[in-house]
Formats: C-alpha cells, sequence, structure tokens
C-alpha cells in the first residue's frame, strides 16, 4: 500500500478532527523515521518508505486502535465530584435558614439557590465544549478589550458608588486575570530570561488598576489572590521549562527574586500601626488586636465542636449575606468533626485531581491554562478554609461551588470550565494543534 493511501484510510478511522491531525503527525513521524533507518541500510527512498508503511499493520486496524485513545474523555469524575459539593452547598443553606428561623425558607429560597448553581453549571457545561486553544490564541486582544470594560465602567460614574458594580470590577471581574496571565506566558514561550520578565510585569498591571480605582477591602483580596495564583503558575511554568532550557537557573531566580520583594515589602510596608501589620496579626493572633475580633470568635466556637453531632451555628454564619462564606465552619458545628472532614476531603480529591492532570498535559497550552485554572481554585479554597476556621487574612473569596452570589457563581463557571475543557481534550489536541504553525513534533504516544 503507497504511503498516502495509508495515511488517508488511517485518518478515515479517527473521528475528532484535532485527534485526526494529531494521530496523523505521530504516524508520520513514525513512517518516516523507520524509513530513514531502512535507507541508511541500504534500500532506496521508495522501497524504505513502503516498507515503513508495511511494518505500520494494517491501516483500519490501527487507526481503529488510536481513535479509542485518542478522542475527548469526558471528566466524568469531576463533575460528580462537583454536583457532591454544590448539593452538600444548597443542603446546608437550607439548613442554616430553618434553624435561623429566615421568612424567606421555603420554596422561594430554595428556588433561589438552585437558579444561581443551574447557572454556573450552564456555564461550565457551555465551556466544556469549546475549543479552549482559541482563548489561548487570542489573549492579548481579549485582555485589552477586558481593560478598556473597566475603564469604560470608571468612567461611567457608578465604580464607587455602587456595591454590586463595585463587587464587579474590583473582585468579580478581576478573579479572571490569571486566566488571561496564561495566556501571556504562552505567548512568551521560549523566550528564556525576556520572556519571564515580561511575564511578571503583566502581574502589576491588575494591581495597579485595583489600587488606583478599586474598592478598599475587595481591592486587598483580589490583588492577594492574583499575584499567589500568577506567581505559583509562573513557578511551575519556569520548571516545567516553557521559557527555555535553563530552567534551574530561571526557578532559582525567580524564588530569589520573590525572597526579595517579600523582604522589601516587609521593611516598607509594614510598620507599626499598618493596615497590613494588623491584617497579619488578626491572623497570629487575633486576641492583639480589634482588626481580629471575627478570627477570635470562629476560634472560640471550633474549640466546642464535637466529633459527631453539633453544637450552636457561628452567630455570623446565621446572617443571610454570609451564609455561604461561612458554609464550612457551619457542616463542622451542626454536622460535627467527622462530617466536616468528609466534605474537606472531597474537596481535596477534586483540586488534587484537578492539578494533577493539569500537570500531565500534553501541550504547553492545555498545561498553562489547566495550572492556571487548578491553582485559582486552590488558592481560592485555601483561603476560604483559613476564614472558615479563624485564619483569615481577608474575608472576601469566590469559592466553587459554595458561592451564591451571582458574578461569583459567574467566575467559578468559567474557572471549571474551562479545567474541564482541558482535562477533557487531553488527548486529542498536541503541541502542533495548540500552537498553531509551530514547528512539528513528534509527540510519545
Amino acid at each position: 500500500m503507497e504511503y498516502s493511501e495509508y495515511m488517508e484510510t488511517l485518518k478515515e478511522q479517527i473521528h475528532n478532527r484535532h485527534a485526526r491531525a494529531l494521530v496523523a503527525e505521530e504516524i508520520e513521524g513514525h513512517i518516516l523515521e523507520q524509513a530513514k533507518d531502512y535507507e541508511e541500510e541500504g534500500m532506496s527512498h521508495e522501497e524504505a518508505l513502503k516498507e515503513a508503511v508495511h511494518q505500520m499493520g494494517d491501516p483500519v486496524e490501527t487507526g481503529s486502535r488510536l481513535n479509542q485513545i485518542h478522542r475527548p474523555v469526558f471528566p466524568w469524575k469531576m463533575m460528580l465530584l462537583a454536583l457532591l459539593l454544590t448539593f452538600i452547598s444548597v443542603g446546608m443553606s437550607v439548613v442554616v435558614a430553618r434553624e435561623t428561623g429566615w421568612q424567606t425558607v421555603g420554596m422561594q429560597y430554595l428556588g433561589g439557590l438552585l437558579t444561581v448553581h443551574v447557572i454556573e453549571f450552564l456555564i461550565i457545561a457551555g465551556i466544556l465544549f469549546l475549543d479552549y486553544t482559541v482563548f489561548m490564541r487570542h489573549t492579548r486582544e481579549l485582555y485589552f478589550g477586558y481593560l478598556v470594560f473597566l475603564l469604560l465602567c470608571q468612567i461611567s460614574g457608578n465604580f464607587r458608588m455602587d456595591y454590586q458594580i463595585g463587587y464587579l470590577l474590583s473582585y468579580g471581574t478581576q478573579t479572571l486575570f490569571p486566566l488571561f496571565f496564561a495566556g501571556m506566558i504562552y505567548r512568551n514561550r521560549g523566550k528564556e530570561w525576556r520572556g519571564m520578565v515580561k511575564s511578571i510585569l503583566w502581574i502589576a498591571v491588575p494591581s495597579f488598576l485595583l489600587l488606583h480605582f478599586g474598592n478598599g477591602q475587595l481591592c486587598t483580596a483580589v490583588i492577594l489572590e492574583n499575584t499567589f495564583i500568577c506567581l505559583l503558575l509562573l513557578l511551575v511554568s519556569v520548571k516545567h521549562g516553557i521559557f527555555g532550557e535553563r530552567k534551574n537557573r530561571q526557578f532559582f531566580a525567580l524564588a530569589g527574586m520573590m525572597l526579595a520583594v517579600g523582604v522589601v515589602f516587609v521593611t516598607l510596608f509594614l510598620p507599626a500601626g499598618s493596615y497590613w501589620r494588623e491584617r497579619i496579626a488578626a491572623m497570629l493572633n487575633p486576641a492583639s488586636t480589634e482588626a481580629g475580633y471575627q478570627n477570635l470568635m470562629i476560634r472560640r466556637e471550633i474549640s466546642d465542636f464535637k466529633w459527631i453531632g453539633g453544637t450552636s451555628l457561628l452567630p455570623m454564619a446565621q446572617q443571610d449575606d454570609m451564609v455561604e462564606t461561612y458554609l464550612l465552619n457551619s457542616i463542622f458545628s451542626y454536622f460535627g468533626v467527622l462530617a466536616g472532614l468528609v466534605v474537606l476531603a472531597v474537596f481535596v480529591c477534586f483540586l488534587c485531581h484537578a492539578f494533577r492532570q493539569s500537570l500531565h498535559q500534553r501541550n504547553r497550552m492545555g498545561f498553562l491554562l489547566g495550572i492556571a485554572t487548578s491553582s485559582g481554585l486552590l488558592v481560592r479554597v485555601a483561603a476560604y478554609i483559613a476564614i472558615n476556621f479563624g485564619y483569615a487574612f481577608w474575608y472576601t473569596t469566590a469559592v466553587p461551588f459554595f458561592s451564591g452570589n451571582l458574578m461569583d457563581v459567574m467566575v467559578n463557571g468559567i474557572y471549571v470550565g474551562l479545567l474541564f475543557s482541558v482535562l477533557r481534550n487531553k488527548m486529542i489536541l498536541g503541541e502542533t494543534q495548540a500552537a498553531g504553525k509551530e514547528k512539528k513534533i513528534r509527540l510519545p504516544v
């Protein structure tokens, strides 16, 4: 069988168009490499190519087997964990509402909770089946449009006057920045030190906008969250060799720079009586400052938790606008420590699986976007756990499946949807398909 006929027959067995291109590239690499070996043994080019094709076996059988491997795989495990966490959060919210005797308890309240989470899963489902490479290839254009949106909202004059608009722009919308940052790193891939420095400079852009235009406490939360997420993404990217082959030198240089910046920050911005010093004291030693009142009260309540069965709910957790913020604490206090640990275990399982799968992506686009989304979820869940156990440094965070605010739900839907899209396309997108016109490479099977 001729080479061209073999390749056409094999590609006909592959159903997904992205997978078809990936498989064709891999098989072509195998055939040409084998043909080269035969030529070195003395065969002519035509004979070597025909023998290499023959050694690949029946194209229908080979193509069918590869079709079973290189196909979209729906992340059922992750989706089931997401549904379980959502069910737990809705159930616990209803329990808190009934225990506190709210007037809104009943079908209307439950309907509202279900509505926002249905919106969350509709966003997840919609993004899950999209081609995430479109987002990564057009990150710069999308990001500048995103900045224009923020500035136009500022010009409208409502930025500081309305809390919901302030929340949207100072926290909600800005939590999307790590996704754009992943695209910026991709644009600077392979550029060694210059690419790493240019990527670092992008972290300062949203922080400047928030500090200049934003809304106090909400700005503090999103600046800290975005900084942690972006630095984690940057460290993992450097260690993975995204910027070039000198990854060990780059990693230690980046770690040293982060340490130096930390020392400068402590020296210049943490004088006695400063806001940041108060926040640190409120987290580490809440009894030493008035700002630590909430942390101190939560820790005292935690000391009364029982392993099975509950105690009284945290007073703050009974306020209708604070239920989702302290939902995890309510599970521990109402159902007992064992029940709370089970919920934490589900969260940890979801996050660990997401991060591990992201590390194993076959192309740099999927790797960067997967790490950005999983790191974002990881940092926010860690902050949420700290808030619920009296170690809060800030009190605003968008947690997947446990948040009831519409903006948080939309942000979480985008994060989880992109994460699921990356995981779903793991076996059908290789570096060539993700990178456009880059030099072709033969990927490992």
